[in-house]
């Protein structure tokens, strides 16, 4: 009888089901992250002073959370509160530009 050849076993994939609970933990820590920084903020720029309001429109009184260190930079400071700041849409522009510093 011939020597079986054995080749090794590849690692089984991720399961499907992994991927999706650990995206829904991700997104639960982005919404309590954001929600965090709108309250401490008190729905203000923190630049400008405007009143914000949340809306998915494009206006400009429209608040949105600002990472003052990247993202990808600083993998452990993206759900830190001290790390995000409450801008409007115009300055918020104006910060991923370079010309001002929130």
């Amino acid at each position: 009888m011939p020597d079986k050849i054995f080749r090794p076993v590849p690692k089984p994939r991720r399961r499907v089901l992994d991927r999706v609970a650990e995206k829904a933990e991700r997104d639960r820590q982005a919404a309590a992250f954001r929600n965090a920084v709108w309250k401490r903020d008190s729905y203000s720029c923190q630049v400008c002073g405007r009143h914000l309001r949340r809306t998915a429109e494009l206006v400009p009184d429209r608040g949105e959370v600002h990472h003052r260190l990247t993202r990808g930079a600083h993998p452990r400071l993206r759900y830190d509160i001290g790390n995000g700041v409450l801008l409007c849409q115009g300055c918020h522009a104006r910060a991923h530009q370079g010309a001002i510093t929130p």
